[in-house]
């Protein structure tokens, strides 16, 4: 998660969803290396610091290849922060440019409703229901979120 402001900043794809940065760890690297990473490839910004753990958000779905067995998905979301906003070009995966990501600056309030209404639609992106999930607790926790965008302003 990366604030700004009032604003966050999410992935957007060809459906009109948003999405949190992030992905897969590969090899060795650490959750905060994958982050990083990651955050660089979807959104161009490189400077960028992994601050603290927010959540965790498991999903367990049935598997699609192993009958009666359940496939485990685990969510880490950090609170990151932006040391300056110099960007270079996406390096997106051949998905992610399917879905033409890009990285916007929205609020919170925004995001939420553009998720809700999309995800009742046929085809809806997988993550929309997770990710619309932990905006949700964000605003609900407001506390903890003026908090983070104050010391982010």
């Amino acid at each position: 998660m990366i604030l700004r402001k009032d604003k966050i900043l999410l992935i957007q794809t060809n459906k009109g969803d948003y999405k949190f940065l992030g992905g897969g760890v590969k090899g060795s690297e650490s959750y905060s290396q994958a982050l990083l990473r990651e955050i660089a490839e979807e959104s161009g910004y490189r400077n960028c610091i992994v601050k603290d753990k927010v959540g965790i958000v498991e999903e367990n779905q049935l598997d699609l290849f192993e009958p009666n067995t359940y496939f485990q998905m685990v969510f880490h979301y950090y609170l990151c922060e932006l040391k300056n906003t110099i960007m270079t070009m996406q390096k997106l995966d051949a998905y992610e440019a399917d879905l033409d990501f890009k990285s916007v600056w929205i609020t919170i309030e925004e995001a939420i409703q553009v998720n809700e209404a999309s995800m009742n639609k046929e085809g809806s992106n997988p993550w929309v229901k997770r990710e619309t999930s932990v905006l949700k607790k964000l605003i609900n926790e407001s506390t903890t979120l003026k908090e983070l965008i104050s010391i982010r302003k």
